[in-house]
């Protein structure tokens, strides 16, 4: 299959994927704060993940799978109804949360979740309910993020949202108590001495967990109060974190209409996942999807072949996405996390050759290139012995270029140290003014079992 066929295949079956964009609870908000945009379809399906009553409030979560197609827009809303009117809230694709507040107390409500793809609004999920009379909390969402920049840039960053209804004055004071089991733990709350505690101090606070370590657990979050006859637990929580996956993706050649990816992933844990590379232009629009096939473990001595993207437009910016899709056991849906992301270069107008000579003692290394807008700018050569399977540095050197008009060449002499070793030569490549690639040309290696 050529690559515009595989193109055409791999764009035919995203079209029938149902995806989440971030993880199970990375997009949730305040749900009168947030409008979905993505391309209506007839299997989009949504519904309540949960619905809470705070005393005469409402406090709910939705969820809704979105397809990758990105060619129109669509709009969701939560609309609680009762005999007199509707109130209404926006909200977005994946996760929400929101609170409906000011309701009459001990009354029935429908609770609709709905979306609008042109042509009119379409019921997803209904729930009924019965508000109450008298004071009340609730755990109303949580987001979960990385961190980034700073001093523990890519840790977890939580924010659980809570709503508290008390107009009588019942609670004198309301807090968060938070804590985690390990996923080896096999006790079924952890220990007394690793909870801590955050006050909640109005109708709606939101308690951030900064920092997290990234590893697989469980967060258990309680909701608190005191009241004039003792401590009340308004409302409990126990979620585990997203899977952690690693992985780096850098360019490791460029040319008119290639890119050369390297790419790297570890699949830790135990959750099953697939892992693609993917080709967007700027504008998001998807051109291409490869599977990486990720190692067993963190530690690993060989790299795997940097993956050709062909068939690019000449000097063309493009973006590369490293993605695990995963099945999330809380909700049975697919989920996407974008593990590595790189915005890439072709090359303008240039031809490149290269050749190999070798004698008893040493390597002879020859490069040409007729070079109109300047974008070859360099060429180096590294030599390592080989200790024990470990490249232990040998020496190294810039190579020098001969430059007659648009036409550049070098010729690079290299002698061979005693087996085993590697040794790696290197052109760099100018995409544009900013954009520099160092483009491996040879990659020798002699004596190693």
């Amino acid at each position: 299959m050529d690559y515009q066929e595989r193109k055409a295949a791999r764009l035919a079956s995203l079209k029938r994927q149902m995806v989440v964009k971030w993880l199970a609870g990375a997009a949730v908000a305040l749900a009168a704060t947030v409008v979905a945009a993505f391309s209506p379809a007839a299997s989009v399906e949504g519904r309540f993940v949960s619905v809470a009553v705070v005393g005469s409030d409402l406090a709910y979560e939705t969820f809704v799978d979105a397809p990758l197609d990105d060619s129109g827009d669509a709009d969701l809303r939560v609309v609680v109804h009762d005999q007199f009117e509707d109130r209404i809230q926006l909200i977005g694709a994946g996760m929400s949360s929101g609170v409906f507040t000011g309701l009459a107390a001990e009354t029935d409500y429908r609770l609709t979740l709905e979306l609008n793809s042109g042509f009119g609004w379409r019921i997803l999920a209904r729930e009924n309910v019965t508000t109450a009379d008298g004071p009340g909390g609730a755990i109303v969402g949580y987001r979960a993020g990385v961190a980034e920049g700073g001093m523990y840039e890519g840790l977890w960053d939580y924010a659980v949202t809570v709503h508290v209804s008390d107009p009588l004055g019942t609670y004198e004071s309301v807090w968060l108590r938070y804590s985690f089991l390990y996923d080896y733990e096999t006790v079924s709350e952890p220990p007394v001495d690793r909870w801590l505690s955050a006050p909640i101090v109005g109708s709606d606070a939101t308690v951030e967990l900064n920092d997290q370590w990234r590893e697989p657990l469980d967060w258990y979050w309680i909701l608190e109060a005191e009241t004039a006859d003792g401590v009340v637990e308004l409302d409990r929580r126990v979620v585990a974190t997203p899977p952690v996956f690693y992985g780096s993706l850098y360019v490791a050649d460029s040319g008119m209409d290639y890119v050369d990816a390297s790419v790297h992933v570890y699949l830790g844990g135990s959750v099953d996942a697939v892992f693609f590379l993917r080709v967007h232009t700027l504008e998001g629009t998807l051109l291409d999807e490869i599977q990486i096939q990720p190692f067993a473990t963190e530690i690993h001595s060989e790299s795997p072949l940097p993956i050709r993207l062909d068939g690019l437009h000449k000097e063309t910016e493009y973006r590369l996405d490293l993605v695990a899709s995963y099945v999330d056991s809380a909700f049975g849906t697919t989920v996407e996390q974008l593990i590595a992301s790189q915005n890439v270069w072709t090359m303008p107008t240039f031809s490149e050759r290269y050749t190999i000579d070798e004698d008893d003692s040493s390597f002879i290394f020859r490069g040409s290139f007729d070079d109109p807008n300047g974008a070859i700018v360099g060429a180096s050569y590294y030599v390592y012995r080989i200790v024990d399977g470990q490249l232990q540095y040998e020496t190294s050197g810039q190579i020098a270029f001969d430059v007659d008009g648009d036409a550049k060449s070098f010729q690079q002499i290299v002698a061979k140290p005693t087996e085993p070793y590697r040794i790696h030569v290197y052109v760099s490549k100018r995409p544009k003014a900013d954009t520099v690639y160092s483009c491996m040309i040879a990659d020798i290696v002699r004596g190693a079992e």
